[in-house]
C-alpha cells in the first residue's frame, strides 16, 4: 500500500499544478500576506486591480454567500469561506450542508496573490475548455439535442449527466479531499473554490457526456467511430487540463475522476438501454423516480461545512426528472407514440431557422416556467417548515433551498419538452420526428 500511497500523495502536491500554470503562461506579480490566523486566499488578475496594488483586502466571512459573490471571482469581493475552527462537529444550528441559522454578518480580512495573464491564447481556451463541464454550457446543449436532434438520446445522455455529478459531487463531500492551496497555486476560478476537490466532476462529465452522445447516438444514426473516439478524447482531454490551468484541481482529482467515470460508464449505459422506454411507458414511473430522488437528496452526505455542491446537485436532480416527466406525460396523453424512421437532416437555411426558433422558444419557455414557479416552491417550502416565506433568505434553511431548487429546475426541464413542443406545433416549425422518438 505504501507505493501506491507515495503515487497519490505525488499527484496530490500542489506544486506540480502550479508548474502546469507556469508552463502556460501565468505569473504571480506579488502576495500580500494578512495577519489573520486562518491563512485565506484570495487570487486577483493585476490587470483589474487599479494601481497601485493594495496591501489588503476585506471580504465577507462565512456562513453569508451570495451567488453574486461567486461570479465577482475577478473583483474585490473574491473570497474564501473560513472553516470555523470551533467547530469539530456539526452543532444543531448547522443544517448538513453548513448553513447557520444565526444570519450575523461580518469580514475578514484575505491575503491576496496578484497574478498576470502571459499567454492570452491557452488562458481563453482553457476557460472556454471549463466551460464543456459546466452545467451553463451543458443546459443549453441538452436543450437542443432534445428539440433539434433526437429526444431519445438527449434523455439518456442527461442520465449519465446527472448519475455522474451526483455520484461525483457525493464522493467529494464524503472523502473531503481539499483544493490545491493557494499559494503556490493560483485558484483563479473562486465559482467552485468551497467545495471538495476529489474527484474532479468536470473530468467526469467530460469523459461521459462525448462518450455518451456518441454510444446512444450510434443506435440510431451512423456513427464513425474514429471520429468520436478523437472527439471524446480531445474534449475529455480539454476539459480535465482547463481545472489544472484554473487551479482548481490536483492531478490525483482528475485521475481520479476519469478513473471513476470510465468505472461508471458501462454500468449506466446498460441501465439507461434498459430502463429509459420503460421509465416513459410505465403509468407509476414518476411516483418511482420522484421518490428515488428525494431519497438521493435526503440522504446525501454531509460537507460538514456550506458548499454549494448539495445544491447543485439537487437542480441537476430536478432537471432530469423534469425531462423524464416531461416525455412520460407526452406518452400517457398519446402525444408520443413510438419509435419510427429517424428524420434526415439536410442543412439548409430554413432547418437552420427552425432549429434556432425552437432552441430560443424552448430556452425562454424554461427559463420561464423556473422563474414563475420559483416563488411558488419557495412558499410551499416555507409552509412546509415552517417559516415566513418574506424572511427565508435571512434563515438560509437547507430544506427551503432544495425544495425550490429540485422543483424550479423541474418546472424548467418539463416545460422545455412538453409544453415548447406543442408550441412549435402549432408555429409550424416542429420536427416531424419528435414524437416518435420513444
Amino acid at each position: 500500500m505504501e507505493p501506491i500511497t507515495n503515487v497519490v500523495n505525488y499527484l496530490k502536491d500542489p506544486i506540480h499544478v502550479w508548474n502546469f500554470q507556469r508552463f502556460f503562461g501565468l505569473r504571480k506579480i506579488r502576495e500580500v500576506r494578512s495577519l489573520s490566523e486562518e491563512g485565506n486566499w484570495i487570487a486577483l488578475d493585476s490587470r483589474t486591480v487599479p494601481a497601485p496594488l493594495p496591501e489588503s483586502v476585506r471580504v465577507p466571512s462565512a456562513p453569508v454567500i451570495t451567488q453574486s459573490s461567486f461570479e465577482r471571482e475577478y473583483r474585490i469581493n473574491q473570497r474564501v469561506r473560513a472553516v470555523r475552527k470551533s467547530l469539530d462537529t456539526e452543532d444543531d444550528d448547522v443544517c448538513s450542508s453548513g448553513y447557520s441559522s444565526e444570519g450575523d454578518t461580518t469580514e475578514e480580512e484575505a491575503s491576496v496573490m496578484y497574478y498576470k495573464i502571459g499567454s492570452y491564447f491557452w488562458h481563453i481556451l482553457f476557460h472556454f475548455a471549463t466551460g464543456l463541464g459546466d452545467e451553463t454550457f451543458s443546459a443549453p446543449v441538452f436543450v437542443f439535442i432534445i428539440l433539434n436532434l433526437d429526444g431519445n438520446i438527449g434523455r439518456q445522455v442527461l442520465f449519465i449527466y446527472c448519475m455522474l455529478m451526483y455520484i461525483g459531487q457525493a464522493i467529494k463531500d464524503k472523502v473531503r479531499w481539499p483544493r490545491p492551496s493557494m499559494p503556490p497555486v493560483i485558484q483563479m476560478e473562486r465559482k467552485w473554490a468551497l467545495e471538495y476537490g476529489m474527484p474532479s466532476t468536470h473530468a467526469m462529465v467530460g469523459l461521459g457526456v462525448p462518450l455518451s452522445i456518441f454510444i446512444f447516438s450510434s443506435t440510431r444514426f451512423q456513427v464513425d467511430p474514429v471520429v468520436a473516439t478523437l472527439v471524446t478524447m480531445v474534449w475529455c482531454s480539454l476539459v480535465s487540463s482547463s481545472r489544472i490551468y484554473l487551479g482548481m484541481h490536483s492531478f490525483a482529482d482528475i485521475v481520479a475522476g476519469l478513473a471513476l467515470a470510465a468505472f461508471l460508464m458501462p454500468i449506466l449505459v446498460m441501465f439507461s438501454f434498459w430502463t429509459d422506454k420503460f421509465l416513459v411507458q410505465w403509468a407509476w414511473s414518476p411516483l418511482v423516480t420522484l421518490s428515488l430522488s428525494l431519497f438521493s437528496i435526503w440522504v446525501y452526505p454531509s460537507s460538514g461545512r456550506w458548499t454549494p455542491a448539495r445544491g447543485e446537485t439537487t437542480a441537476i436532480l430536478g432537471s432530469y426528472i423534469g425531462v423524464q416527466l416531461g416525455y412520460w406525460l407526452n406518452y400517457q396523453v398519446g402525444l408520443l407514440t413510438s419509435s419510427g424512421d429517424q428524420e434526415q437532416f439536410v442543412f439548409d437555411q430554413w432547418i437552420l431557422l427552425n432549429m434556432i426558433i425552437r432552441s430560443v422558444i424552448g430556452g425562454a419557455m424554461g427559463g420561464l416556467a423556473k422563474n414563475g414557479t420559483k416563488p411558488l416552491w419557495i412558499r410551499i417550502s416555507c409552509y412546509m417548515d415552517g417559516i415566513d416565506h418574506r424572511h427565508y433568505e435571512n434563515s438560509r434553511n437547507l430544506f427551503v433551498e432544495l425544495f425550490y431548487k429540485f422543483f424550479s429546475y423541474l418546472s424548467l426541464s418539463f416545460a422545455v419538452v412538453f409544453i415548447s413542443p406543442i408550441i412549435f406545433t402549432l408555429l409550424g416549425c416542429q420536427r416531424t420526428s419528435y414524437y416518435t422518438e420513444l
